[in-house]
């Protein structure tokens, strides 16, 4: 049985639906665990739910989700992806990819003031629910050119913008983890990440030095300004980031890990 969530967190009592389900989830996960043979986790957070779920806790074997893009592609296609977007050579392209709905309210805003800082810089939003957000970005008129969204794309394109960009700005809810594909393609690719700690944040992130990581969702705006005043830190978190990839969280990876 692998896990990659395992239920939605209890709530305050005036939310009797979300806890109605939280006790539905966690009552199917005891059912389960109680015929795994073996069981996965996508992060090592969710260990503690599980052992309190299950009648003769056997341990958890922590699997890391791969990137589900393609890992390579070239800077030549980066270039031309900018071509095509109408991007200037030498521009600062400050990349998000994956817009989840709990992060816009503050994302938008500092990516408007990462715009207001700097009149070269352009966000390049990426995936799904990109091209909504970039309809309200837009409305600020110093940004209405400056702001490109892909919409939905496949998985080829999505690597193909992803290394159009220079720096990759990913807060999550709650904080990195190895169940996020987002953070997998980035670090796949090379790429320079700023993003935040939270509760499911393992401590790999940290020790690693692998990525640009602020204890708040709310800072991660403030650590993209120093990847892009900083090329050099930039490109060390680049290059460790592959590392990291290669190393721990790639397919091969997985694959070696169910083999045993």
């Amino acid at each position: 049985m692998i896990f990659h969530e395992v239920a939605v967190a209890w709530t305050a009592l005036r939310s009797w639906k979300q806890n109605a389900a939280a006790a539905v989830m966690r009552a199917m996960a005891a059912l389960l665990l109680a015929r795994a043979d073996r069981v996965f986790v996508s992060t090592p957070s969710w260990e503690p739910t599980l052992r309190a779920l299950a009648i003769g806790w056997k341990g958890a074997t922590w699997l890391p989700v791969p990137s589900n893009v393609p890992v390579s592609t070239s800077v030549r296609t980066g270039a031309m992806t900018r071509a095509r977007l109408g991007i200037e050579e030498g521009v600062p392209v400050i990349g998000h990819f994956g817009v989840h709905p709990m992060v816009i309210p503050l994302l938008g805003p500092a990516l408007l003031k990462l715009l207001d800082a700097d009149p070269r810089r352009v966000v390049l939003l990426i995936g799904r629910g990109s091209d909504a957000l970039a309809r309200q970005l837009q409305q600020v008129p110093a940004a209405s050119r400056r702001v490109f969204a892909t919409g939905t794309i496949a998985e080829p394109e999505i690597a193909n913008h992803l290394v159009a960009c220079d720096v990759l700005m990913q807060p999550y809810p709650d904080g990195v983890s190895t169940r996020r594909t987002t953070i997998m393609a980035a670090l796949a690719l090379g790429l320079p990440v700023a993003t935040n700690e939270g509760h499911l944040t393992e401590s790999i992130w940290r020790s690693s030095g692998a990525v640009e990581i602020v204890t708040r969702a709310d800072r991660v705006g403030s650590a993209v300004e120093r990847l892009l005043g900083d090329p050099s830190r930039a490109a060390i978190l680049a290059s460790r980031g592959r590392s990291l990839y290669n190393e721990r969280f790639s397919l091969e990876r997985t694959i070696a890990l169910l083999r045993t």
